[in-house]
């Protein structure tokens, strides 16, 4: 598992996002694209203001994975906090159905925030996310507000015996008709005992 790799340039700037999850030399990883901070990551509305965007989870690897996200919020920095309790935010799956809505420190209330119990090879999901800050802030986001990692963890589903196998089935196929001429010929040499035994039961006679 892996959580979210990120080079970061710049602060709440990316209303749209994707977290792709790759595999390399039977490793795996997370990438966050782009590497700017999007608005939810790194809060900065000022008073009255809204913005809405999206972010798509995207399975690159080779294998079926599960998923987890938690946001890891700057406990240490209190002024970041308060100005955090303030925001409102809601998430949404593709469908409409609400995640999350509530304060921004209430996403981590919840352990883990998201949870997909499998995202196949090629498959992605996408969620979007609308945060708010109240007319009655007072104060200076650029100067209040700090930047929240969103962790994302993915771990491969290991599937025992996929469905379909070939060659599983030809194997199986092959135990079958074996086990068919075993008995087949176990009837012949039965009946041909029997036979045996009773024409030389007629000859001693």
């Amino acid at each position: 598992s892996s959580a979210v790799e990120t080079t970061t340039t710049g602060r709440g700037e990316a209303v749209d996002k994707v977290y792709r999850i790759v595999e390399e030399d039977g490793q795996g990883s997370i990438l966050s694209e782009p590497t700017d901070f999007a608005f939810w990551e790194y809060p900065l509305l000022p008073a009255g203001q809204q913005k809405s965007g999206s972010f798509r989870v995207v399975n690159n690897s080779s294998r079926a994975v599960s998923l987890t996200m938690t946001p890891d919020l700057p406990y240490n920095d209190e002024t970041a906090l308060t100005y955090m309790a303030g925001l409102h935010i809601l998430i949404e799956q593709e469908d409409g159905t609400p995640v999350y809505e509530g304060p921004y420190t209430g996403l981590a209330d919840r352990v883990p925030l998201i949870s997909i119990g499998k995202l196949g090879a090629g498959e992605s999901t996408t969620y979007t996310i609308t945060l708010r800050c109240p007319f009655a802030y007072t104060g200076d986001p650029e100067m209040e507000s700090s930047a929240v990692s969103w962790d994302f963890h993915a771990s491969a589903r290991i599937v025992t015996e996929p469905a379909g196998n070939p060659a599983r089935d030809w194997i199986m196929l092959g135990f079958i008709v074996a086990a068919a001429f075993l008995v087949v010929g176990g009837v012949l040499l039965a009946v041909r005992f029997v036979r045996r035994r009773s024409k030389t039961k007629k000859e001693n006679a």
